[in-house]
């Protein structure tokens, strides 16, 4: 059935149209539609990153003093380094305070399967806590001045990955074995920078990988709740690893996962890692490779499998996807939101991206604009 209008209703009902979608945008924000920072060369796309409001820079009462690391838990919590604090901050995914730690300059921290945490202090110590039983972090291993790591209270060393040009591996294993007689009570010597990222297995083996970034390597740490006999192997890292500094890992299969780090390095900035053959793999575009400038990178991943890799000395956020192909960047320095100043951590959970921006003393959320809810 047809129905006709006269002019005069048709007029009615097209102001009533136009002020129904004048309302519908009341108390909307317009987003940009371009990709943020992008330089034309990222896909054609109306998806950008939007800074979710507020900007997280207090916690318990404190303001954050130069936050470099944070992580999303799978207890769905968000952790916090806040490194100039000495302290680690839960905080749920709202931002409300939880509780926090004391923990001595940590600058990354990570959460395995058990929900137990560890993290590292850029130098030469890495601390754990137990999920069950709670306390404090405890001091877990640290490496001497000799680069060799000592085994104290919860962790034993596994293996090492790495073919490293400053540490000879039989030299290693014979003065490993002469640090477990002498050495009674744990001295921790402070080294230049050594530690400066951390990454739980996603599998049942309960490894965590640190990268040694003064000494090119790359450290598999078997964790048990009663400790281990330490051991020294070599492992498998061909070509050897170039300052490597940030790490993750993803799950690929019930028990199998990748190993992926950032290097110092301007090329070949990122390397994956298939475990447990400890194999490199290769993507099928190199974007991700020889798009990143050098310097201190940190690297997370969406739920879609895109790389997000933060980019300390550029205050930047390059987005690659699966295959490593560049699809764009945002941020530049400044203090406003959405820039950075001196940005050490980034991290990925439930579809939010938090961003440590450290020498804004704050971190910075940012949600898809395709995700935004009105």
């Amino acid at each position: 059935m047809m129905i006709k209008m006269s002019n005069g209703c048709r007029g009615l009902v097209v102001l009533a149209a136009a002020a129904l979608m004048a309302f519908g945008c009341i108390g909307r924000t317009e987003y940009p539609t371009a990709l943020p920072g992008s330089d034309g060369t990222g896909k054609p796309t109306d998806t950008t990153y939007v800074v979710m409001q507020p900007l997280w820079t207090t916690a318990g009462g404190l303001e954050f003093n130069h936050p470099r690391g944070v992580a999303f838990g799978y207890d769905h919590s968000v952790y916090i380094c806040d490194t100039d604090n000495d302290r680690v901050v839960r905080l749920n995914v709202t931002g409300e305070y939880v509780e926090e730690y004391s923990v001595p300059h940590p600058v990354q921290i990570t959460q395995d399967r058990q929900l137990n945490l560890l993290c590292v202090n850029g130098e030469n110590v890495a601390y754990r806590r137990a999920y069950f039983g709670g306390g404090e972090f405890d001091t877990a291993l640290f490496r001497d001045s000799l680069g060799v790591f000592i085994e104290t209270q919860h962790m034993g060393v596994d293996s090492l990955f790495y073919d490293s040009l400053y540490v000879d591996t039989a030299w290693v294993e014979s003065v490993w074995v002469e640090i477990q007689v002498v050495i009674t009570d744990t001295v921790l010597v402070r080294v230049p920078t050594g530690f400066l990222g951390i990454a739980a297995s996603p599998a049942t083996d309960r490894y965590y990988f640190v990268p040694d970034t003064t000494r090119d390597i790359i450290s598999i740490l078997n964790v048990a709740d009663h400790g281990l006999a330490g051991d020294i192997f070599r492992a498998y890292a061909r070509p050897p690893a170039e300052n490597p500094v940030g790490i993750m890992t993803y799950a690929t299969g019930e028990d199998s996962y990748n190993i992926v780090f950032t290097q110092m390095s301007r090329y070949g900035g990122v390397r994956i890692v298939r475990s447990p053959a400890f194999e490199d793999v290769v993507l099928d575009d190199g974007d991700i490779y020889s798009m990143l400038p050098a310097g201190h990178k940190q690297i997370t991943r969406d739920g879609l499998g895109n790389f997000l890799v933060v980019a300390t000395t550029a205050n930047e956020v390059y987005q690659f996807d699966k295959h490593g192909a560049f699809d764009l960047k945002f941020g530049g320095p400044g203090a406003e939101p959405g820039q950075f100043n001196g940005p050490h951590g980034i991290a990925w959970g439930e579809g939010v991206l938090y961003v440590a921006d450290s020498y804004n003393n704050r971190i910075v959320r940012y949600q898809l604009s395709t995700d935004l809810q009105f």
